[in-house]
This record gives C-alpha cells, sequence and structure tokens, in this order.
C-alpha cells in the first residue's frame, strides 16, 4: 500500500527482434517506455555509444495508421447510419482479451474485402444521393412554371423573344402596368406564391431595349429553363427518375444492412490497428541500428520475475540482455514515474488521487490513509438503508453480467465499496427510503442533532491529527526534524492539549487533566516559535516567522467546522427523501397506487442522485482541503505503460496464453 519501487531496465536485442519484443511489453502492460532522444537523465551512453543514431522516422507509417482507422471508422458510421435495420447490429461485446488472441481475431484479408465492398456501396449511395439532389433542385425550380402549355424546344423566332423572369409580389401589379403602356409585348402570371411572381413575357426584338430597360428598373430577375418539350412532361420524366433513384437507393440500403454483421469484425481490426500504432510509437523512442536495438524504460520491482520470464519464454532466453538498475536521484528528482500499488479493496480509491495529483515518487501514497476516512464520511451524507442496498445490488449485478472499460470498472466498483457504509450508517440513523424500520436507532436524526454534531468534529479532528502524524513522518524520512516538530508533531500536541484542556475543566475530568493539556499546547506553541527562530539566521525574522505560523491555530477550527456538514448532508438527505413519502401519503387512494408509485420512484431516484452527488463532491473536499493539506504535496508523474487503447476490448494478459502468472 505505497508508491511502487521502479526498476530502470535496459533491453537490448538483434533489430529483428524489435516487434516482438515491443508485443511481449504491450501485452504485459507493465513497462513505460524511456524515450532516450528526449530525455536527458543518464542518456550519456546514447551520445558515447550511438553518435549519430536518431529517432526512427515514423511518420509516414503513423500516418497510414490514422487513416487505415478513420477509414474503418468511416465505414462502420456509415453502415450504421445508411444501412437497413433488418439484420441486427453485431457491435462487438465488450471483453477481456490477450493481445494474442486479438491478433488470431483479426483477418487482414476478410477486412480488407469487406471495407472494399463498403465504400463501393458507399460510392453508389453517394452517387445516388447527389443524382437525387440534383432532380429535387430541378424539379423546385420547375415547379412554378408547371402551369406553362410550352414546347421549350421552338420558343424563339426570327422576329419575337420569350422571357420568363420572377419579380417580388408587392411589385408585380405596377410592373403590370408599366408593360401594358408598351407596345408589342404580352405578359403572363404563370404562379405567384404571395412572395414571389413568376411571369412569362413574349415581345417584338425590335422592343428589346425598351423591355429590357423596364425589366432593370424593377430589378426582375431572369431565369433559364432548360429542358425539352413542356414543364408538364420534364416534371413526369424528374418523378421517373427519382422513383427508379429510390428504388435503387433502397437496394443499398438492404445491402449496406447485410454489412452491419461485420461490425464486430472491423471493430477487432480498429483494436488491432490501434495497438500496432502504439507499438510503432515506441519504435521512435529506441536506439535502434541495422542489426542491434536497445530499449529502456521503466519497470515496478514487483514485475521484475515476470518480465525476465516472459521475455524467455516468448524471445528465447538468450535472445535478449536483460539489465535492472535502481534510478538515481537525479532520475528521481526528474523522470521516474508515480505506480500506486494497494489492495483491490483501497484500489478504486486511486482515483481520487489522480483527480487531485498523483504522489512523488518519494512521497507517501495517501489512499490507504484517506479510504476509512472516505467510507466513514460518505455513509454518514447518504446514510440509507434502502439507497445503500440499491448501490450494493445493481453494482453487484452490473459487475456480474458486463464487462466495463477499466476506468468505468473502478468507477463502478468505487460505489460498490461505498454502498457498505452507507447501509451501516442508515441502520445506525434508522433510516429506509426515508422511513423509520420498527427498532430504535442508534443515533436519531431528530434528537440527537447535538450528538451526531459532536461526532462529526471528533471525526474530523482524528483526521486532522493522522494529516498531522503523516507530516511529521515524512520529514522525519527527508531528515528534515525541525520540520516534522514545526510542520506536525507540534500541532499535534496543541490541538490534543487543547482537547485536553477543555475536557478537564468542562467535563470535570481533574486538575490534572487540565495541566497536562495545558502542557502540551504551551510545548506545542512554543516549538512552532522557537524552533524556527534558532535555525535562522535572522533571529528576529524567525521568531516572526514562528509567530505568523502559530496564528495558523485559527484555520484549525475552520477546519473542524468544515466536518459539520457531514451532518447536514445526512440530516437533510433522510429529510428529504421522508418528505417524498408524505407528498405522496396525501394523495388520494385511487392516485396514491397508481400515479403515486411512478411520482415515488421518480422522487427518490433524484434524492437517491442527489445525496450520491454531494456526498461525493463534500467527502472528496474535505479529503483535499482539511486533509491533505496538512502532509500531502503531489506532483508526480503517472505511470504510463506500453498499452492497447482498448477501446472496444479489454487487453488482460493471461497465463494460459501467455504462460506465466494471471494479472
Amino acid at each position: 500500500m505505497a508508491v511502487t519501487r521502479m526498476k530502470k531496465v535496459t533491453l537490448i536485442a538483434q533489430s529483428k527482434w524489435q516487434e516482438e519484443l515491443l508485443k511481449v511489453l504491450q501485452d504485459l502492460q507493465q513497462v513505460q517506455v524511456r524515450d532516450v532522444f528526449v530525455q536527458n537523465v543518464s542518456n550519456e551512453w546514447v551520445h558515447k555509444y550511438f553518435d549519430g543514431v536518431s529517432p526512427k522516422d515514423i511518420s509516414q507509417d503513423l500516418l497510414d495508421y490514422q487513416q487505415k482507422i478513420q477509414k474503418i471508422n468511416e465505414a462502420i458510421d456509415f453502415v450504421n447510419h445508411y444501412g437497413g435495420i433488418k439484420v441486427k447490429n453485431q457491435l462487438l461485446k465488450r471483453q477481456n482479451l490477450s493481445l494474442y488472441d486479438l491478433d488470431q481475431l483479426h483477418k487482414e484479408e476478410v477486412i480488407t474485402l469487406q471495407l472494399r465492398e463498403i465504400f463501393d456501396l458507399k460510392q453508389r449511395w453517394e452517387t445516388v444521393e447527389q443524382k437525387l439532389r440534383h432532380l429535387s433542385d430541378k424539379e423546385e425550380a420547375l415547379f412554378c412554371w408547371q402551369n406553362l402549355d410550352l414546347n421549350f424546344e421552338n420558343l424563339d423566332s426570327a422576329t419575337t423573344q420569350v422571357y420568363f423572369g420572377q419579380i417580388g409580389s408587392e411589385n408585380y401589379e405596377a410592373f403590370k402596368q408599366e408593360v401594358s403602356t408598351l407596345n408589342n409585348v404580352y405578359l403572363e402570371l404563370v404562379y405567384d406564391d404571395t412572395k414571389v411572381a413568376s411571369f412569362a413575357c413574349i415581345y417584338l426584338k425590335v422592343e428589346e431595349t425598351v423591355v429590357k430597360a423596364l425589366f432593370s428598373r424593377f430589378s426582375v430577375v431572369r431565369t433559364q429553363i432548360d429542358i425539352q418539350g413542356t414543364v408538364k412532361n420534364s416534371l413526369k420524366a424528374i418523378d421517373r427518375e427519382k422513383k427508379r433513384l429510390f428504388k435503387e437507393q433502397r437496394e443499398l440500403t438492404e445491402a449496406l444492412g447485410q454489412k452491419r454483421k461485420w461490425i464486430d469484425k472491423l471493430q477487432i481490426a480498429e483494436e488491432y490497428l490501434l495497438a500496432q500504432k502504439s507499438r510503432l510509437e515506441a519504435q521512435s523512442k529506441l536506439v535502434t541500428t541495422k542489426h542491434l536495438l536497445v530499449l529502456q524504460g521503466w519497470v515496478g520491482e514487483d514485475e521484475v520475475n515476470l518480465l525476465t520470464q516472459q521475455l524467455a519464454a516468448k524471445l528465447g532466453a538468450d535472445t535478449v540482455y536483460i539489465d535492472f538498475e535502481d534510478p538515481t536521484t537525479e532520475e528521481i528528482d526528474q523522470e521516474v514515474p508515480t505506480k500506486l500499488k494497494n489492495h483491490p479493496l483501497i484500489r478504486p480509491f486511486e482515483m481520487l488521487i489522480e483527480l487531485y495529483s498523483l504522489p512523488k515518487y518519494n512521497e507517501i501514497d495517501p489512499t490507504p490513509w484517506m479510504f476509512p476516512f472516505f467510507l466513514v464520511f460518505f455513509g454518514m451524507m447518504v446514510a440509507d438503508i434502502g439507497y445503500g442496498a440499491l448501490m450494493l445490488i445493481g453494482t453487484t449485478i452490473a459487475l456480474k453480467v458486463m464487462v466495463f472499460p477499466s476506468g468505468t470498472e473502478r468507477f463502478v466498483r468505487f460505489f460498490q465499496i461505498l454502498s457498505i457504509p452507507t447501509i451501516i450508517w442508515g441502520i445506525i440513523y434508522n433510516s429506509c427510503f426515508g422511513e423509520s424500520l420498527p427498532y430504535k436507532p442508534i443515533l436519531s436524526t431528530t434528537n440527537d442533532v447535538i450528538q451526531i454534531l459532536l461526532l462529526t468534529v471528533i471525526f474530523g479532528f482524528i483526521q486532522i491529527l493522522v494529516g498531522l502524524s503523516l507530516a511529521g513522518y515524512q520529514n522525519i524520512k527527508k531528515k528534515d526534524y525541525a520540520a516534522a516538530i514545526t510542520n506536525g508533531f507540534a500541532w499535534q500536541a496543541i490541538l490534543v492539549g487543547v482537547l485536553l484542556a477543555v475536557a478537564g475543566k468542562m467535563l470535570g475530568l481533574g486538575q490534572p487533566v487540565y495541566y497536562i493539556g495545558l502542557f502540551l499546547a504551551i510545548l506545542g506553541a512554543a516549538s512552532i516559535v522557537l524552533i524556527p527562530t534558532f535555525n535562522s539566521q535572522s533571529k528576529v525574522l524567525g521568531f516572526v516567522g514562528g509567530l505568523y505560523d502559530l496564528y495558523g491555530i485559527s484555520s484549525y477550527v475552520g477546519d473542524l467546522v468544515s466536518y459539520t456538514r457531514l451532518m447536514a448532508l445526512g440530516i437533510s438527505g433522510g429529510s428529504i427523501a421522508a418528505a417524498f413519502n408524505l407528498i405522496v401519503s396525501f394523495l388520494p387512494p385511487v392516485v396514491r397506487f397508481t400515479v403515486g408509485i411512478a411520482l415515488l420512484l421518480a422522487l427518490h431516484a433524484l434524492n437517491i442522485f442527489l445525496s450520491l452527488l454531494g456526498a461525493y463532491v463534500h467527502g472528496v473536499r474535505l479529503q483535499y482541503v482539511e486533509y491533505f493539506g496538512k502532509f500531502y504535496e503531489g506532483g508526480g508523474r503517472k505511470f504510463m505503460p506500453l498499452k492497447s487503447s482498448e477501446k472496444h476490448v479489454n487487453i488482460k494478459w493471461n497465463n494460459e496464453n501467455n504462460g506465466g502468472n494471471q494479472k
């Protein structure tokens, strides 16, 4: 239950083993590959022995993989969007596979054929769609001219001109009056939709200059009608062609629908390519010559034997030279990643640490020290037997019947674990969906409010003391004993001393207890003021700094008050649930047992969501602000092993397939 101790591993092999070597590392998911061309720590050997060797140029290969992956995604999206629904989607069900299982499931020739057929159908579909859009546009343009009983093949003569135009409806009457004043000009309104008036005009060519001047004055827009025969016949021909294209489109839809059964295979292919892409990206971090490759990375010391065994099993005992070494102080400061190691029960809570900041390599892992407090606080804020039971049942069933992505699975297990303290505190408060069960509560949210309030402060007091102990412990590890006292143990002495002094006076525990508490408080305060004074070159500045630090006692009062939210949220959630029950109970019997049931379920679902959200947010805040602020710094670098993206499947190392221990 700490930060994993890391080893720097160096692997040397012939260049021909590069792909298999990276594949073994990717399947194990336990080695973070160092980029020896970027990292400046302990890389003198690269310049000494491989001067002139540059990173492998993977830009073109990377682009090829990205295009292949994009092509698969495009095919899947097109089939899902346009494929017929008669064939059910064969979406890949998330499952646990090894990298070698993935290789066996991927059939490149079959996938290439299917992609070719899908994109052929896509091209035909787009051609049909383009023709339909063109015909629809043409049909829309001809619609307003359908009443014209003219043959457009021979309209013009040597002496006359036929003109088709459009004008704003509000201007048509004025335009018509002007046209009527002209000789040898015939005007006919063909269609008016109250916005645009479409008209036909016939005039002698000798009058063209005058007519066009009039058209220009009224901003007439000329319409070109490029058809053969009459408008009605053209519209009928368009309708026939559209019907034919719609039929062809339906056939293409059915053909695309048949491709739905290949979606899971396409998703396997995408996962396979993503894994290959990750290995390709790792190649640019290696030293590679014509005959030799050198790989360096970080691996947990617990996985050293496993890595050695797997490389020997897959590549041969004498194929790869392996060397492990402890990280140097410089590497710890600048490069070594942080990998957390906790019990499976505690592991889901690591996500709270990741949201805040990972510990530095030499820093304490706060996860196990946060775990019991978060359990108690979360349970106290939700505190309902029914809500906890629903959480437990729902998460347990989900984990049994479904395979989640690793991040989602951790989140579900997080709430599965939190369901237990929720039930326990529900029993303590005697609250089940806002109702009381037939027994006397250990603590009543109605009659024992003061006791619950004091309990929350006690919990906060204990957590703060633990945080100060961890601060002292970390400074002792750094051999900074003065900081261990001033930042940890002295504050503990003050807090415990004040508690004993108050207890001695107010609870009648006697004068000895009072004086012991007073002595501890004074000792702690003196340590905070005097130790910086003695350690500082300027005694005055050291003394002033110590007084300023001592002024921080006021913040501890605020910290303790913050813990009272545990009571507030616990009582409010139960009260809201009880209020919902009361509202429904006021409904008439017929409504209560029909609409009332649905209403009650909806209201309790809302309260569960708000209670869980509130408990999560406020529980996290207490850890981040009141607790971590006492001892935790963070700023670690995340351990990022060579692995697959796991977009569609979980890549799990399996002992049966790979000859080792179950991961």
